[in-house]
């Protein structure tokens, strides 16, 4: 049952790396286009931060890399 839940939390961790790397280019494209609008600043700070947060979100490269490691040992 332990193996498992190991595998379906990996699974998990590479659905969500999966979904902010698609998020943060289309954010990124976003916030290229608001800067051409007549948008007010603090609209495009939310979107940079948003974007920011992201980011972090998906930082899960090392668990993955971590895990393929002790699944090839």
């Amino acid at each position: 049952m332990d193996i498992i839940l190991k595998r379906a939390k990996f699974f998990l961790d590479q659905i969500l790396n999966l979904i902010t790397d698609l998020l943060v280019p289309a954010v990124d494209a976003i916030i290229a286009i608001a800067a051409l609008l007549p948008i007010p600043q603090k609209y495009i700070d939310l979107l940079v931060k948003a974007e920011h947060y992201l980011k972090q979100a998906g930082d899960t490269v090392d668990k993955i890399e971590d895990e393929v490691a002790k699944r090839i040992k």
